[in-house]
Formats: C-alpha cells, structure tokens, sequence
C-alpha cells in the first residue's frame, strides 16, 4: 500500500516537472517571438523539446490516476503551437 502511494507521489512530481519545463519553453518562444531574438533553427529546437515535453505529459497522464488535468495539458499544447507558427511567420516575413 505505502508502496502504491510512493509511486503515485513520484508520478505527481514527475507530471510537474514535465507541466514546469512545457511552461518555460513556452515563455522562452514567447518572449524570442516579441524580441525576435531567435532564429528560425533556434524556434524549431525550442518547439521540438516543447512537444517532446507534451508527449510526455500524455504519457503520464494516461492512466487518469493523478490530480493535474488532462485540460490544463491541452491549454499548453494549444499555446505551444501558437508560439510556434507565429515564430515561424514573423521568421519568414523578416527574411
């Protein structure tokens, strides 16, 4: 029993730090998009850890045993293909 619990605990922590790394690659393509700081390379790199990062967070949340949504997960998939095709507009339309 306690160690059912043990596993759920980690999967939790596991599940926030998975939502905490989406978020800062999320802020990150924000905030080369408003400065246009970063290259079309650069925002490519930044989306591919961001959906890798979401792909996990599928995974984890696949077996519906934990307390993060699997609604707050798709808040951040949307938000994070937003970034990545207005980086990829402003990219080409600077070039």
């Amino acid at each position: 029993m306690a160690e059912n619990s043990n596993a759920l605990d980690q999967r939790e922590e596991l599940l926030g730090n998975i939502r905490k790394l989406t978020g800062i690659v999320i802020e990150r393509l924000e905030e080369g998009s408003k400065e246009r700081t970063f290259s079309i390379a650069q925002v490519r790199l930044l989306g591919s850890l961001g959906l890798r990062a979401l792909r996990l967070w599928q995974e984890a949340l696949r077996d519906g045993r934990t307390s993060i949504s699997i609604t707050e997960m798709k808040d951040a998939e949307n938000r994070l293909s937003q970034k990545l095709n207005n980086s990829e507009v402003g990219g080409a339309q600077s070039s």
